[in-house]
């Protein structure tokens, strides 16, 4: 039979509406990251995995990842009285947990009382809250707070010096608003391990040591962000993903996994380093502080050998006052012992192996050098000084600061138990950051120190495919918030 043009037309097209129809539009995004959360608990979210994950999955009261500045999540508008002293919240109607509780200005206050609790029973300094008017009070996780109260839809916070820039810093991940069923009422310990009740607009639907899957939910109460946000986003700790990936976070040091990505970065406000992590014990080598600057000397030389820009300030010199210290004199040939380090983890680190290189070439009679895997969980338990014994002596690890006020950022470096914890020989940091001080003050005691070695300063971003825009999201920031990325 001889088919005319008219049916030959008739089946293309209903060949293409067929092939049309069954086609998966690609509405998921894979982001690679080298290393796995341990806990969704706030309390950890300065370490870059928690934030990652987390911070789509828990809002805040506001949310200043927008590239127009500062937005409200659950609050929809404050104001602050008493020169800044007095903060009022107006939360949000029908906002709603991922478990349908609402989320109002009781259960805000909830887990805020929660937090100030594991603060306080820590002894940890966040830079916020540890102002607030009854802070030190806390017994409980349900214990009432004097600076905390609910007003209707009003949550006030009342401290006992200014806060002027609170509605900003109450975005960090730290202060995210958790469901009262995320936690032992008693010990106010994380009790949902990787998994967490949403409070914002993605949800967790799978959680393991090898990725993380967030799905948009559409009974938050509230959108914000990107408009053409990524049905899924599945994160990925497996390196085999970083070519398939669609995004991960990007530094200005890092080489592109091919040709399909770009980088898009901020300013240099980045800071890559050598930690000490077992000086505090007598059996460690880095016990000594003339062997920690024996060590960091000779280290610097084989980096600079091999072309590696090195720079003697921890803080990025776009900070006003601060300057490189000089070369310190040390014993060459000095016997020291044995010292475990662990690598950088982000393997497109273009330095990755002139580091590794470069402990390598340090390996003699006089001193004896192992690299050593370690799991983020040791490392996070390890970071604390005074411990029995330790798995390793060495980290490089990354922060950043932001330049435009830094001095929140370094007192939370130095006094908090979360995050990078900078190590402090005898609290002499500690005191500096306690009043009103100039960052280069700072700066000179972390050299004299030698319990950490700064390696180089860096802008942070994204590595990228074309498809993902990120136009909407601020460089200011990373980590990452997923609302604010979408498909182009």
């Amino acid at each position: 039979m001889k088919m005319t043009k008219v049916g030959r037309l008739f089946i293309s097209f209903t060949f293409f509406i067929v092939c049309s129809c069954n086609m998966k539009l690609n509405h998921d995004l894979l982001f690679y990251h080298s290393t796995p959360a341990f806990t969704a608990d706030p309390l950890e979210f300065d370490l870059v995995s928690n934030h990652i994950i987390y911070k789509s999955v828990f809002s805040t009261l506001t949310n200043n990842y927008s590239s127009n500045g500062i937005k409200g999540v659950i609050a929809k508008g404050w104001t602050s009285s008493n020169s800044n002293k007095t903060w009022e919240f107006e939360i949000q109607d029908n906002l709603f947990f991922n478990n349908k509780d609402s989320i109002d200005a009781e259960s805000v206050a909830t887990s805020f009382k929660r937090l100030i609790y594991k603060l306080n029973s820590l002894k940890s300094k966040d830079g916020i809250l540890e102002y607030l008017v009854g802070f030190n009070d806390s017994k409980s996780p349900t214990d009432k707070v004097k600076g905390i109260s609910v007003h209707g839809n009003i949550l006030r916070m009342e401290f006992i010096k200014p806060m002027p820039n609170l509605a900003n810093d109450l975005s960090f991940g730290l202060y995210s608003v958790v469901n009262k069923n995320d936690f032992d009422q008693n010990s106010g310990d994380w009790i949902s391990g990787l998994h967490g009740i949403s409070s914002n607009q993605y949800e967790i639907i799978k959680a393991n040591e090898s990725e993380m899957v967030l799905k948009l939910r559409k009974d938050f109460g509230f959108e914000y962000g990107h408009n053409k946000k990524f049905d899924k986003i599945r994160i990925s700790f497996n390196k085999n993903d970083i070519n398939n990936s669609d995004m991960m976070l990007g530094t200005s040091f890092l080489k592109l996994p091919s040709e399909k990505f770009k980088y898009s970065g901020g300013l240099n406000y980045g800071i890559l380093f050598f930690r000490s992590i077992s000086w505090t014990a007598k059996n460690s080598s880095l016990n000594s502080l003339e062997n920690r600057i024996a060590i960091r000397e000779a280290l610097y030389e084989e980096l600079e050998k091999l072309g590696v820009k090195i720079t003697r300030s921890f803080f990025p010199l776009g900070l006003q006052g601060v300057e490189e210290a000089s070369k310190s004199k040390f014993l060459k040939n000095k016997k020291i012992g044995q010292v475990k380090y662990r690598n950088y983890g982000n393997l497109l680190y273009k330095n990755r192996d002139n580091l590794k290189l470069a402990f390598h070439k340090l390996n003699d009679e006089n001193l004896r050098v192992e690299e050593v895997e370690v799991s983020s969980n040791v490392i996070n338990k390890e970071l604390a000084p005074n411990l029995n014994s330790y798995s390793f002596d060495i980290l490089t690890m990354s922060t950043g600061v932001q330049l435009e006020k830094p001095h929140e950022d370094i007192r939370f470096m130095v006094r908090s138990d979360r995050g990078i914890r900078l190590p402090d020989l005898d609290g002499s940091l500690g005191e500096i950051v306690s009043k009103d001080f100039q960052v280069e003050d700072v700066n000179k005691k972390i050299w004299e120190q030698a319990l950490v070695w700064p390696i180089t300063h860096f802008s942070k971003g994204y590595i990228h495919k074309k498809h993902v825009d990120i136009s909407n999201i601020t460089l200011l920031y990373p980590p990452v918030d997923f609302n604010w990325i979408g498909e182009k």
